[in-house]
């Protein structure tokens, strides 16, 4: 079975085109060390669960879009890493990735979370994929 493997690989591939993204990351983000500064700005993925359908996959996605920030920059940075996020639910949304968004994303916005000063949107996806191991 491939499907949360290329689950991730699929978001990861759109969110390496991105100018405003330098460092991709899955896993716990307190595995993740936030006080090196040369990885922002930063996109994190985390899946937080899987359903069955039978044909399909369905996975909770978080992700987590920041960068370094500073009073003089929040604007700047919430806006940047809504673009990524943007532009990774419009690719989701328009198919065409052998994954497919569904319903609707929540975005949520933060200031200096986990204990760094560092600023962004916490987006929460659900995102349909082909069970794979029906075609064996």
């Amino acid at each position: 079975m491939k499907a949360y493997h290329d689950t991730l690989e699929i978001i990861k591939s759109v969110l390496r085109t991105d100018k405003f993204v330098k460092t991709i990351s899955v896993g716990n983000i307190y595995d993740v060390d936030l006080k090196k500064q040369t990885i922002f700005p930063l996109a994190h993925l985390m899946v937080e669960n899987a359903q069955y359908t039978g044909a399909t996959w369905i996975f909770r996605v978080a992700i987590i879009f920041m960068d370094l920030s500073s009073k003089d920059r929040e604007d700047y940075i919430f806006n940047t890493q809504l673009s990524v996020a943007s532009n990774l639910l419009d690719k989701l949304k328009r198919g065409g990735l052998k994954l497919q968004l569904v319903g609707e994303a929540s975005l949520d916005p933060f200031v200096d979370r986990f204990d760094s000063a560092v600023a962004g949107w916490t987006c929460t996806l659900s995102v349909e994929i082909e069970n794979d191991m029906l075609m064996l």
